[in-house]
C-alpha cells in the first residue's frame, strides 16, 4: 500500500538487518514492529535514537502489543508515534503522513 502512494519501501526480516540497513539508507521513517529476530524491536529504536544522525528519521512502532506498557516503553524509547495491529490500510496510510506527509 505504501509503494502504491509513491513511497520508497526498504524491507529487512530482522532487528540486526534494520539497524544495518538505517545506517546506509538513512529513512525518513521506519516502521519498527517490536517483536523481531535478532535484536528485539525496543532495542533497534534505542539504538537508532543513540545514533544522532537518525535525530530526524521518524520512527513508528508497529505491533500486535497493545499494552499500555508497550506504548510507553516505546516513546521513552524515542519513537514518534505506535500502531496497534491489526489496522487498515488507511489507518497505515493516515498514520505515514502524519508523519512524513
Amino acid at each position: 500500500c505504501l509503494r502504491g502512494e509513491r513511497y520508497e519501501v526498504l524491507t529487512v526480516s530482522n532487528g540486526r538487518d534494520c539497524v544495518e540497513r538505517a545506517r546506509e539508507r538513512r529513512p525518513n521513517l521506519i516502521i519498527l514492529d517490536i517483536m523481531m529476530p535478532g535484536m528485539h524491536g525496543f532495542e533497534v529504536c534505542e539504538v537508532l535514537r543513540r545514533d544522532g544522525s537518525f535525530r530526524d528519521t521518524k520512527i513508528l512502532v508497529s505491533s500486535a502489543k497493545s499494552f499500555p506498557a508497550d506504548r510507553k516503553a516505546a516513546k521513552a524509547l524515542g519513537s514518534d508515534s505506535y500502531l496497534a495491529k491489526p489496522y487498515t490500510v488507511d489507518t497505515l496510510l493516515e498514520a505515514v503522513r502524519g508523519l512524513i506527509g
